[in-house]
């Protein structure tokens, strides 16, 4: 009966499989953070562009519903320019679930999308640079846990001979 350490066992893994698959891995999770967190900014980003060079307006509500976890409006406003725009946003608080179609609700639009825009009074949210920097985080954790694991059993491999029996 054979009897094989762990570390055999990992190294005959590592010999068919190769090392360079835990850094593999490791640059893809790094990778996906680094992603991960140039959206969250970039959102949050656009979203503070909005707040602050939006172009106020009253609009005329639509359509008031859940779109996922957030509020969704769907309102008809007239641009500077004086064109008509129907477009939805889901860049509120709660407090508009409260609003009825026909209803008046103050706004600000992109003047260079005007099918983009949020409520007037809503604050966005300041998560986003967190969320996204937790992603990293969380990425480089884990592709430093598997090329650690990866090195100790590379090194246990090599210390320790199979053992037979």
């Amino acid at each position: 009966m054979n009897i094989i350490s762990v570390g055999a066992v990992a190294a005959e893994r590592e010999r068919r499989v190769g090392p360079g698959l835990s850094w593999g891995v490791a640059a893809l999770l790094v990778t996906v953070g680094v992603i991960g967190l140039t959206v969250c900014l970039g959102a949050q980003r656009s979203l503070d562009d909005l707040a602050a060079n939006g172009t106020p307006v009253t609009s005329t509500v639509l359509v008031v519903g859940m779109g996922g976890m957030s509020p969704t409006v769907t309102a008809e406003y007239t641009t500077a320019d004086g064109s008509t725009v129907v477009a939805q946003s889901n860049r509120f608080d709660m407090g508009v679930l409260d609003l009825r179609n026909g209803d008046k609700l103050d706004i600000l639009y992109d003047p260079a999308d005007p099918t983009r825009f949020q409520g007037a009074d809503w604050s966005p949210p300041r998560s986003l640079p967190w969320l996204g920097a937790s992603w990293l985080v969380l990425a480089v954790g884990l592709a430093v846990v598997i090329v650690v694991r990866a090195r100790s059993a590379r090194a246990d491999s090599e210390t320790r001979p199979a053992d037979a029996g």
